[in-house]
């Protein structure tokens, strides 16, 4: 990924970078997620919101708008949902770079004049396992959000992370990025640090897409490894005007709510889809029509529940990571099925046609 323009902004005295298309969906995919996070987990408890590559700090578009970036966007997200309880959102933000880490004081200074940030100017591979840093995320829920732009992060060094109650887990994993690099022999080292393995050597002699399908699914493999996260999603963002990647979102919690709050959130700004696909996103097929999902939902889960009785959360969480299929989408296929006498539901939790909980679902032979 080439070093970003430093473009200058008319009587102020900071820069910003050009808005891409693929990074305003990423931050409207934060601050969605993030307003449901903090609403939920700052109701009782004081939050942190921990941004690891803090950047510069502000975007600008073709039409010389501003926008702020993701540790502003959180900060302000947090003020509006806590404007009326006692919660507090804190803020800490790494940039190891001196230029672009005195950039975002400045841009925080003009968008939040009275807000404490906690500025570091040092990489966050060893901002994170600092003793008093731990002290932070572990006294508070905290949602870490790691947007490098390459692949110097180091995996191990996410291990504790997701060991105290709340915290969670969103990483930019820079696909085309690493493809691009990862036959060097030079950054041998780097990137088996990036995996925690050198089980992706085993990629070099695949295919295009066999090579993406094996690296996406090994990083997975390895999050949940060091992170011992109970469930870990991957978000597909293509480039604005290629058929293809630029890089994933990888989120990781253990509280399967979170992934599904996560989904919706995504599919929300992408038209249902759980992947960005550039030009692409605004074309419509038959298959994103209602009838079609709820068609391919119920072959889906006619197949894999055959002749089970199994309760709703059961199937959410047998199926969560592994689908593109929304909660929403699931309720409605499942109203369906019982429309049709497909499956036979015993209400536990819910009432007359409500599906949740402990509701249990039988599917026939």
């Amino acid at each position: 990924m080439s070093k970003p323009e430093n473009i200058s902004i008319k009587n102020q005295n900071f820069f910003a970078w050009r808005y891409e298309e693929q990074t305003k969906i990423k931050h409207l995919v934060l601050k969605n997620y993030f307003k449901v996070w903090v609403s939920k987990l700052g109701s009782k408890n004081n939050t942190l919101f921990f941004d690891c590559h803090g950047g510069c700090g502000v975007y600008i578009d073709n039409k010389e708008n501003l926008s702020f970036g993701s540790s502003i966007l959180a900060e302000q997200t947090a003020q509006a949902v806590n404007s009326k309880r006692e919660s507090k959102n804190a803020v800490i933000v790494c940039e190891v770079k001196k230029e672009y880490f005195n950039n975002l004081k400045e841009v925080v200074k003009f968008a939040l004049p009275e807000s404490k940030f906690n500025f570091i100017n040092e990489d966050f591979n060893k901002v994170v396992i600092n003793t008093k840093i731990n002290s932070w995320y572990t006294k508070y829920p905290t949602l870490f959000f790691v947007d490098p732009f390459g692949f110097d992060l180091k995996i191990a060094n996410l291990k504790n992370l997701l060991n105290s109650f709340g915290n969670e887990l969103i990483i930019n994993y820079m696909y085309d990025y690493i493809n691009r690099f990862i036959e060097l022999p030079d950054l041998e080292n780097t990137i088996s640090d990036y995996y925690g393995c050198t089980t992706w050597k085993n990629a070099l002699n695949l295919s295009r897409k066999e090579r993406e399908e094996f690296l996406v699914k090994l990083y997975k493999t390895q999050i949940k490894e060091y992170t011992k996260a109970r469930y870990v999603f991957a978000y597909r963002l293509c480039y604005p005007d290629k058929d293809r990647t630029y890089y994933y979102l990888f989120h990781a919690t253990n509280k399967i709510e979170g992934i599904s709050i996560m989904k919706s959130c995504f599919a929300n700004i992408n038209n249902g889809r759980i992947e960005y696909l550039g030009k692409r996103s605004d074309e419509y097929t038959f298959f994103d029509l209602d009838p079609f999902i709820v068609g391919e939902v119920e072959s889906f889960l006619l197949n894999k529940f055959k002749s089970i009785s199994i309760s709703f959360d059961e199937i959410i969480e047998a199926i969560i990571e592994d689908t593109a299929y929304l909660e929403p989408q699931l309720r409605q296929t499942i109203r369906s099925m019982e429309k049709t006498q497909k499956i036979k539901i015993d209400r536990v939790d819910s009432k007359n046609y409500g599906i949740k909980g402990k509701d249990i679902i039988t599917f026939g032979s």
